[in-house]
């Protein structure tokens, strides 16, 4: 949440932006739905100058998709999106993961432990979207270890599509195979001194959550509830 001295500060067509980003990533405005500049300005009230800079910008982050007829849209997922989600992630993590692991100390041990406890949490009080956050925030952390300043840009794009497709799944559905679980695995593997299997089991956590993700989206789709 920004604060008022923040917001002051900010260009107009930023503080659109961040209105529009908030709104995408928290699922008001969900995948399909559509965008008028018009209506924003309108609501907004301002012109629609600032509202079509801040779709311009969110269109690069792919987070809004121009169609020929059916104008301006939130991203969607196609099967063929999501399996390139997955395979895209899995290779940057795994790229990041093995230039953090020499960097990793005590410290950032006691960081992913203080992340999968609250990834417990919220597991067991069913606060998805808390959740998915944090799962977020944990892969993240992996990524900015590597002190890789474009591996770390690339990661952030990709993180605002996954947490867009996280937040469309039934948890209900997912739950029976998320796990905080699979996280203290991972991080077992992380601090083992072992790189090569630290990798390997990060691929099969990324490949294992993209399994189930399209599992819940196929079955989802299937009952009507997206």
């Amino acid at each position: 949440m920004l604060s008022l001295s923040e917001i002051e500060k900010l260009p107009l067509h930023k503080l659109v932006y961040r209105i529009l980003k908030e709104s995408i990533l928290n699922g008001s405005l969900k995948p399909g739905d559509k965008l008028v500049e018009e209506i924003i300005s309108r609501k907004l009230s301002i012109s629609k100058t600032p509202v079509r800079e801040a779709i311009r910008e969110l269109t690069q982050e792919g987070l809004i998709i121009h169609h020929s007829r059916r104008g301006i849209t939130i991203i969607d997922f196609t099967e063929k999106d999501i399996l390139e989600i997955i395979t895209l992630r899995e290779h940057i993590e795994s790229f990041g993961l093995s230039l953090s692991i020499p960097r990793f100390n005590d410290e950032d041990k006691k960081y992913f432990q203080s992340i999968i406890n609250d990834i417990y949490e919220f597991e067991q009080k069913k606060q998805y979207k808390d959740l998915v956050r944090k799962d977020l925030e944990f892969h993240k952390a992996l990524i900015e270890a590597s002190g890789h300043s474009r591996l770390i840009k690339i990661w952030s794009l990709l993180e605002s599509q996954v947490l867009v497709l996280l937040n469309i799944i039934d948890y209900d559905m997912f739950a029976l195979h998320y796990s905080g679980t699979s996280h203290t695995e991972l991080l077992t593997c992380i601090f083992s001194g072992n790189t090569h299997v630290a990798l390997s089991n990060l691929r099969d956590h990324i490949r294992t959550s993209g399994k189930h993700v399209l599992r819940c989206i196929k079955q989802g789709s299937n009952t009507g509830q997206l």
